[in-house]
């Protein structure tokens, strides 16, 4: 929940204790790796970090930090819930987005915008975590403006130190820091011992503010403002940026819970997409990501996955040889011009030259097709603009029927505006990875089960 700005540990944790700790959140993740995928490749981008600046476990983006005591009563299930629940706040962005919000109802609100997607998954074994249906499906901005504005707390929501200074009146009891010594009544104070300034703890001390009583108790899993490397104010481009890189993580994510054959987190994947405008999904490094995991010809340990090595963790990395044959349908019936055709195809080449395929073909098809493009190993791809008809799907898998011809994957760039229809299929659906590269939307299905998955590219200029 809120981020604090002082030690809040309430006691030094032993060497021992810190082994203990560090174990449990490898556990933790390792629960993640085996049982949820999509949630491991979010939490294992992150690195692990040991502070008192948090009573649980924070994140900014870059780093979990953990208090050991905090993950010492914790179980293994529960460690694993609390840093999905971190990998979630970073995968919305939710460092990132805050802007001049208050932080503690910030981290309210995006605490509820979060877990109805963890509960969903399994993975809602978060001690005193915050939930409510009615804020199923919404931004933690919308959440934001229903919460900020309440007189009092919700009445699920549990108790916590405020990070602001009250301005209405309470009393009570209590030990802790405070300014001054001895008792005092009057706006935002209480009664307490100390010196300095700080939380106190105890019954009362809390004023109540503008915006009613503050929560008395924490929650798990802080999100915190996301920084430079050096502490510093991220710039509007350095945003947009790790962004990007979220976003990338976020379909890479998605990949990996495909592969394992689980669906999809509970609807986490659609949330996470959801919450982002097309235009900011970095479309180019999504489709390569995605095709990789799909062209793979195999995984060895001889070429480690160097993302993780540094974490002390060792997967198998790919095993890089030339692939197959790559194919790309180009939607021709006049939603794609040879400028944007021209943007295509350098990323195409991009992709060629990453994933290594024997051959590209090129389909161009708007009612039927109008031309077919091959491309050797070693050919530089150039696509020009063929047809401006209707649309119809169907002639590019036919004619990869009657080539026989199985690509490892088909990448089908398009509006979205028409229909796939079955019955049309000579093939019926076909058994190799379809993309939709949509500028629009998922093409209408019709008399087939929908098949493929949907990247959505928003405007390609």
């Amino acid at each position: 929940m809120t981020q604090l700005a002082g030690n809040v540990s309430v006691a030094t944790a032993t060497d021992k204790e810190k082994s203990e700790a560090l174990l449990k959140l490898q556990q933790g993740r390792a629960y993640l790796m085996v049982h949820h995928p999509f949630f491991s490749v979010l939490v294992l981008s992150l690195k692990l970090v040991e502070s008192t600046l948090t009573e649980t476990m924070a994140t900014d983006g870059r780093n979990i930090y953990y208090n050991v005591q905090f993950v010492l009563e914790l179980t293994v299930k529960q460690i694993a819930s609390v840093l999905a629940h971190e990998g979630l706040h970073v995968g919305l962005c939710h460092h990132l987005r805050r802007g001049l919000r208050d932080s503690y109802w910030w981290n309210v609100a995006a605490d509820y915008a979060i877990n109805y997607s963890l509960l969903a998954s399994g993975l809602y074994d978060l001690p005193n975590a915050l939930f409510d249906e009615k804020y199923k499906g919404q931004s933690a901005e919308q959440i934001y403006n229903a919460v900020y504005e309440k007189d009092e707390p919700e009445p699920d929501q549990p108790d916590g130190p405020s990070d602001d200074e009250g301005e209405g009146e309470g009393e009570g009891e209590g030990e802790g820091q405070g300014e001054g010594e001895g008792e005092g009544e009057g706006e935002g104070q209480g009664e307490g011992e100390g010196e300095g300034e700080g939380e106190g703890e105890g019954e009362g001390g809390s004023g109540s503010g503008k915006h009613g009583p503050k929560p008395k108790r924490k929650t798990v899993g802080e999100v915190w403002d996301g920084t430079t490397e050096d502490g510093g104010k991220l710039t509007e481009e350095s945003i947009a940026e790790q962004e990007r890189e979220i976003a990338a993580r976020v379909f890479e994510a998605n990949a990996q819970e495909k592969a394992a054959g689980k669906g999809t987190a509970g609807g986490a994947f659609r949330g996470i997409l959801a919450d982002k405008a097309a235009d900011e999904v970095p479309w180019v490094q999504v489709l390569q990501m995605h095709m990789e995991e799909v062209t793979v010809v195999d995984s060895t340990f001889s070429t480690p996955n160097r993302r993780f090595i540094g974490q002390g963790i060792v997967l198998p990395g790919p095993e890089k040889r030339p692939n197959g044959a790559l194919v790309f349908a180009i939607d021709t019936s006049g939603s794609l011009g040879q400028e944007e055709l021209d943007i295509i195809g350098g990323n195409i080449q991009q992709i060629k030259d990453a994933i290594q395929p024997l051959e590209v073909h090129v389909i161009y098809c708007d009612y039927s097709i109008n031309k077919v493009d091959h491309f050797e190993f070693d050919e530089e791809i150039v696509l020009k603009a063929h047809g401006g008809g209707g649309t119809r799907f169907a002639p590019p898998f036919n004619w990869l029927e009657r080539e026989g011809i199985t690509p490892d994957v088909l990448v089908y760039f398009t509006d979205g505006y028409g229909s796939v229809d079955g019955g049309m299929l000579d093939g019926g659906v076909p058994d190799y990875p379809v993309i939709w590269c949509s500028t629009g939307r998922m093409p209408r299905f019709h008399n087939v089960e929908e098949f493929g998955d949907l990247i959505e590219i928003g405007r390609i200029l």
